[in-house]
């Protein structure tokens, strides 16, 4: 059987490694960002085509999230997805929308930061959420990506930034339930990395050793062996991301 993918945040360092690496396994992929994403193809006028990575642009620019949800589900019907026989369905739906911003509670712009963390992880990931609702099949793979940073420590100089990866890991465990609407059986998880070997690290951070960085290829295989085999996950649980010098290991946070 062949198996289709949804990218959210395609465009980005891990979304773009993750692409390459489903494609390079044989999956069909389709990957949504805000940008074009490198090496992919705008919608295709009917259908997809084996071994292409497809590629739907959100409009940011006026559109509020309910005009996103609309327009990048109307792009995946014109594709062929859909919940009538002889469409196409989605096996994995793998959300990597993220962002980042710095800020205390004494800060000017703390609610500008609020907005911002808010629009780039937290509504990506609700969009997520109804991409799988509307197109997965049954037991099949539902990911968002939350942070060590997030969720389980207190952030107060990110507040902005660790208040949005709460809630990303509130949604994981949420979503887990059987009344959640998502597709029976559908295994909800989410991944915890610490820090991630992307270009962006290594400009802000040149002196920090990178023993403990974990590469995007590692990852993005450890990924795919779970949608691959989605009864290897536990549904409702957020995976630790740790690298060593011995290794990357995926705990449950």
């Amino acid at each position: 059987m062949q198996r289709h993918a949804a990218v959210m945040g395609a465009a980005g360092a891990l979304g773009t490694t993750m692409m390459k690496t489903l494609r390079a396994r044989g999956w069909r992929v389709v990957g949504i960002d805000s940008k074009q994403v490198v090496d992919g193809l705008r919608r295709p006028p009917v259908g997809m085509e084996a071994g292409v990575m497809w590629n739907v642009v959100v409009p940011t620019n006026g559109s509020n999230p309910s005009e996103q949800k609309k327009h990048v589900l109307g792009e995946m019907k014109l594709m062929g997805f859909g919940n009538e026989e002889g469409q196409k369905k989605l096996d994995a739906v793998l959300c990597f929308n993220g962002g980042f911003a710095m800020g205390n509670a004494s800060c000017d712009d703390l609610l500008v930061s609020v907005e911002k963390m808010y629009g780039s992880i937290l509504v990506p990931s609700f969009l997520g959420a109804s991409l799988a609702a509307t197109f997965m099949r049954p037991g099949s793979l539902f990911l968002l990506s939350g942070a060590l940073a997030g969720g389980n420590v207190p952030t107060p100089r990110i507040l902005a930034y660790g208040s949005a990866k709460a809630a990303v890991h509130h949604l994981v465990r949420s979503l887990s339930h059987e009344t959640s609407g998502l597709p029976d059986g559908t295994k909800v998880i989410g991944i915890a990395p610490d820090i991630l070997d992307t270009e962006t690290n290594r400009v802000s951070m040149p002196n920090t050793p990178r023993d403990n960085w974990t590469p995007l290829g590692d990852l993005a295989n450890k990924v795919c062996d779970w949608a691959e085999s989605p009864q290897m996950c536990t549904s409702g649980t957020i995976y630790k991301v740790i690298t060593s010098p011995s290794g990357t290991t995926y705990d449950a946070l």
